[in-house]
């Protein structure tokens, strides 16, 4: 999923192998559907015919492709200051 202007939009995979079919036991389905229906603060929102999605933001938004790159980013940034930091006390 990606979001351009406060948009949601998908796109179609470049290939016929980037489709998955991800196998799922019953215990997973199961709690997926306890998550789906106990949550709070998730958005009724609809995206190219897709809805209730596993993971969202703290405003109950679906999160998409660049949110995530951004969190590893700045994930991986806080860890290498923090070596740093360790190193220089070393």
């Amino acid at each position: 999923m990606k979001r351009y202007k406060n948009r949601y939009y998908t796109e179609q995979p470049k290939s016929d192998s980037s489709y998955r079919k991800v196998p799922m036991t019953d215990i997973v389905y199961e709690t997926l559907k306890y998550v789906l229906k106990n949550r709070k603060n998730a958005q009724p929102i609809i995206v190219d015919e897709y809805c209730n999605f596993i993971f969202l933001n703290k405003q109950g938004y679906p999160i998409y492709n660049t949110y995530c790159i951004n969190t590893f980013k700045n994930l991986v940034k806080n860890i290498t200051n923090v070596i740093k930091k360790i190193n220089y006390l070393i």
